[in-house]
């Protein structure tokens, strides 16, 4: 049905979804990733009410050997036809339920099927090049539990197709957590705090007990804490490790002017359920 804007319910538009269903179509085979070395990494996104996003996930990912999770809480599911598209795909899962945040995504952490897990935001991305880069440090240290990327930011210039870019979250480069003492992890990842857990790359077991035990928070802040702090000390012996790589890359857009400008490319901004 039709709505203002060429909407349809669910929130999408009938020229996303054409350029969704496009992609799944082409890419329902193997992953296309040359190491392979994704596949064995699981990215969960969590969703409320931002279906265009979604569709640009499904199709960004849709070629990757990675697997994609998505636990949508919005009030109508995506359209028919997109659902029967993933449903042909075998690396990416679609679940629409009404469940609370917290509670989505310890339904995503029962879906994860890889050694490797990973938070993605509806409106964000990452790049491969950073996940695979994460994923041999991991292989290479079995004493780490996660690394993390370093960020980037990019930003359109005026009415033209120029686009300015930039580190962010400098906070992160040479960033480690390595302390052998539960005690002395956590004092040193709040002393001088840096947002470092939400968006690294977890072996699964860690992603599922920190993820999977968030309270009931209306705060986005409160959520981020209670996973920074359950990482830090859950597990025995932890180290977070921080690598040159650009995993992650960030700017609010407007969808319409996005999708004229970028095609494959896809925009982010914060996720509402986390503001």
């Amino acid at each position: 049905m039709l709505g203002e804007s060429g909407h349809v319910d669910g929130g999408t538009t009938t020229a996303i979804e054409d350029w969704c269903l496009d992609a799944l179509k082409r890419h329902s085979g193997a992953g296309s990733e040359l190491s392979g070395e994704l596949s064995s990494l699981t990215v969960v996104v969590p969703s409320w009410q931002r279906q265009d996003y979604l569709l640009r996930q499904i199709r960004y990912w849709s070629a990757s050997s990675a697997s994609l999770v998505i636990v949508d809480g919005s009030r109508l599911p995506l359209p028919d036809r997109i659902r029967s598209a993933v449903e042909a795909h075998p690396r990416i899962t679609y679940r629409h339920d009404l469940l609370s945040q917290a509670d989505r995504l310890r339904l995503a952490g029962g879906l994860i099927k890889s050694p490797y897990a990973v938070m993605l935001g509806d409106d964000e991305f990452h790049l491969p090049a950073g996940l695979s880069a994460s994923i041999r440090v991991l292989d290479y240290d079995q004493k780490l539990v996660g690394c993390m990327g370093q960020v980037l930011s990019f930003s359109p210039v005026g009415p033209y197709r120029r686009i300015v870019f930039a580190r962010a979250y400098l906070s992160m480069h040479g960033h480690s957590i390595r302390h052998s003492d539960p005690a002395d992890r956590l004092i040193a990842a709040m002393s001088d705090y840096t947002m470092a857990t939400c968006y690294a790359v977890l072996r699964t077991p860690v992603w599922r007990r920190s993820w999977g035990s968030l309270g009931e928070y209306e705060s986005g802040h409160a959520a981020e804490l209670q996973h920074t702090m359950a990482v830090y000390l859950l597990v025995i012996l932890l180290a977070l490790a921080f690598i040159g790589a650009v995993i992650f890359s960030y700017r609010e857009w407007n969808i319409g002017v996005f999708h004229k400008l970028f095609g494959d490319q896809h925009g982010i901004a914060a996720n509402p359920e986390y503001s």
